[in-house]
């Protein structure tokens, strides 16, 4: 994935806990990984399904808004990572993350840094390792300051005068700009914004994932950061 997407497809929305209620929502989560596997399918993460987590903390999208949304088979997983790196707009809506000014990093690369440096942080909080910890901290730290105001609103070309970075503004402005416009700014500007993800948004996530995917390993922290990487990251 080598930028985020910023505007998902209206039928996604009728698959958001919101609208269909929680219950439901995880009841379709349920049959979903019964119908087609557990798994993300961007990252290929497992949904880490526990009492306090039973969907898995994941999302759904529909795969073909042409077809019946309703269809499970029309239905897939996507993480929390890349389903708010996939809808941009609701996230920043929701305070789900900021976007930030990060062209040397694709968006696949941004959410592998961002879900080793907090399984990272979980396990050595676990185990009292400050040292690991801070790492985690230090890398996460080094992606904030990205989406400061003035480096936003330069990047991204803002007219003379504006000098506060308003990130639901642009979004509006780029979705009113023609099809031809919009293709020439994302093309020039647009292409250099990447989406960070709300590190207190994801922790009961991560939570689950390290205590059901990295747990066993007996490695220490090189295994941990090792095996966090891996994903197809597409």
């Amino acid at each position: 994935m080598q930028v985020p997407r910023l505007f998902a497809p209206k039928a996604d929305l009728r698959l958001t806990a919101e609208n269909l209620g929680l219950r439901k929502h995880q009841a379709l989560v349920k049959r979903v990984m019964e119908s087609n596997g557990a798994v993300c399918s961007f990252s290929g993460i497992e949904a880490p399904v526990s009492d306090s987590l039973p969907d898995g903390g994941m999302h759904l999208e529909v795969v073909d808004s042409r077809k019946q949304v309703g269809d499970q088979n029309n239905i897939r997983l996507v993480d929390p990572l890349y389903y708010w790196s996939r809808h941009v707009e609701a996230a920043i809506e929701q305070g789900k993350g900021v976007l930030i000014f990060a062209p040397w990093f694709t968006q696949s690369e941004i959410i592998t840094m961002v879900r080793v440096a907090m399984v990272a942080k979980y396990f050595a909080r676990e185990i009292g390792d400050q040292g690991h910890e801070k790492i985690g901290d230090t890398v996460l730290k080094h992606l904030q300051p990205l989406a400061n105001d003035e480096i936003m609103v330069n990047a991204l070309g803002m007219a003379p005068g504006v000098d506060q970075w308003q990130p639901l503004e642009w979004l509006n402005a780029i979705r009113n700009l023609t099809a031809p416009e919009r293709k020439r700014y994302n093309q020039m500007l647009g292409k250099n914004v990447r989406f960070l993800p709300d590190e207190r948004m994801l922790e009961p996530w991560i939570a689950a994932l390290a205590q059901s995917q990295y747990q066993s390993l007996e490695s220490g922290p090189r295994g941990w950061l090792d095996v966090a990487s891996r994903s197809r990251g597409t």
